[in-house]
C-alpha cells in the first residue's frame, strides 16, 4: 500500500503537505487518506496541515532586524500570515501595524555617512529610491515628455513624483523646460546627481530596487530625444 508510515511521515509531517493534497495527488478519496493517518496515530490538524515549525532566531532576525513584513516571511516559509504573527507574539515581539507604515521602505534608516538629501528622499517614504532613479534619468532628457516615453509612464505621473521628491528634500531640484529651452538641474539638483553617481550610493539603489531598477538610456536615445525637442542638450 502506498500510504505507508514512511510515505505519510515524509509528505505530511516533514513536507507539511495537507492530507487533502495527498489524496488529490494519489487520486484517492480523502476519507481513505484521513482514516489511514488516524490508524497510524498521526494527529490531523484543522485543514489537514501540521503547524509550521519556525526557526525562532531566524524569524526574529527577519522581522526585527531586517524589517520584513509578516506576509513576506509567510510567502518564503510557505505558510499563511497568521502562523507567523502568532509565533512572533509568542516570542514577545511587538507586531507592527498593518499597512504601508509597517513596510521596510518606511522603517529603514540609512547610515549617517549617506548624504543628507538622499536620506531625506528615502527615509520614511515609499518608493524614495525609485524617485531618485527616475530623477537621474530625467536629467539626461530635455523635457518630461521624453522621460515619460522612455519610462513608459504619463508625464503627469513624473510631475507628481518629482514634486514629492522636492518636498522630501525641501528644495527645487531642476528648472522645468520652457519653449525650446531644455530642463536643467539647479545647484541642489546637480549636487544630488553627483551623490547618486557615487558607486556606494549606486549599490544601495540597486539593492533597494532589485530588478525594478531602470537603466540609464543609451546615448543614441538621448540624442534622438534632444533632436525631437529642438533645443540644446541638457547639461
Amino acid at each position: 500500500m502506498i500510504l505507508t508510515p514512511e510515505f505519510l511521515h515524509r509528505e505530511h509531517e516533514k513536507g507539511r503537505k495537507a492530507l487533502r493534497e495527498i489524496a488529490e495527488d494519489l487520486r484517492l478519496p480523502r476519507r481513505i487518506v484521513h482514516e489511514r493517518a488516524k490508524d497510524l496515530g498521526i494527529k490531523i490538524q484543522p485543514g489537514g496541515v501540521r503547524p509550521h515549525q519556525f526557526d525562532d532566531e531566524w524569524l526574529r532576525d527577519q522581522y526585527v532586524v531586517r524589517l520584513r513584513s509578516g506576509s513576506d516571511i509567510s510567502r518564503e516559509t510557505g505558510t499563511s500570515g497568521m502562523p507567523v504573527l502568532r509565533r512572533l507574539t509568542a516570542l514577545g515581539i511587538p507586531i507592527r501595524p498593518a499597512g504601508a507604515y509597517s513596510r521596510r521602505d518606511m522603517l529603514a534608516k540609512l547610515d549617517e555617512s549617506v548624504p543628507l538629501d538622499i536620506r531625506a528622499a528615502v527615509e520614511g517614504t515609499l518608493h524614495g529610491w525609485r524617485r531618485l532613479n527616475r530623477f537621474q534619468i530625467h536629467m539626461v532628457f530635455p523635457n518630461a515628455t521624453a522621460t515619460a516615453a522612455y519610462l513608459n509612464v504619463k508625464p503627469n505621473t513624473l510631475s507628481m513624483q518629482f514634486g514629492q521628491l522636492e518636498r522630501a528634500i525641501g528644495a527645487e531640484l531642476f528648472h522645468r523646460s520652457t519653449g525650446h529651452t531644455p530642463q536643467r538641474p539647479t545647484t541642489r539638483g546637480a549636487a544630488l546627481l553627483h551623490h547618486l553617481a557615487d558607486e556606494r550610493i549606486r549599490l544601495l539603489m540597486r539593492e533597494a530596487l532589485g530588478r525594478s531598477i531602470m537603466t540609464m538610456p543609451k546615448l543614441k536615445v538621448i540624442a534622438a530625444a534632444q533632436t525631437a525637442f529642438g533645443g540644446k542638450p541638457a547639461r
